[in-house]
């Protein structure tokens, strides 16, 4: 169920700071969103097309690699740096907190002019329109569909 999984991520130890820290809620937005509204993939990996988490040990390269059909932009945390990946490439390192970071994923969608993954599509819609407050034909119910997860959340606690 989506509420063990948000309940045992926001337990993970690189959390307990959250509530003193911007970039540590930044990166826990990042990392909940899309389990609050699932692409195609409802596996372990679908939200690591938006946001991926690897320990500062793990190998850059192979972790970026790692998860077939996964070319569209994503988010990769590797301990506490963030970079921008595509197509299975480091891009580059993003200097600055996690929301910068989630603006310049947008950036990367509209600037190579690149339709949102499908695995993560309801995440990009929600940040689309209540980020950007750019609203068209293909934003589709991303925001009802969030507060009704928030909701649902909410009950378990």
């Amino acid at each position: 169920m989506k509420t063990t999984k948000i309940n045992t991520l926001l337990k993970a130890p690189r959390f307990d700071n959250i509530k003193e820290d911007f970039d540590t809620k930044s990166r826990a937005a990042c990392e909940l969103l899309p389990l609050c509204l699932p692409g195609t993939d409802k596996s372990v990996n679908g939200p690591r097309h938006f946001f991926d988490y690897r320990e500062e040990s793990a190998d850059r390269t192979r972790s970026i690699a790692v998860i077939d059909k996964r070319t569209s932009p994503f988010i990769f945390s590797h301990g506490k740096a963030l970079h921008l990946a595509i197509e299975k490439q480091h891009w580059f390192q993003i200097e600055g907190p996690a929301s910068d970071a989630v603006l310049i994923l947008l950036a990367a969608y509209h600037v190579l002019d690149l339709c949102y993954s499908k695995n993560v599509k309801p995440t990009l819609q929600f940040l689309q329109i209540n980020l950007l407050g750019l609203v068209d034909e293909t934003s589709g119910t991303a925001t009802e569909t969030f507060y009704n997860m928030l909701d649902k959340v909410r009950q378990t606690l």
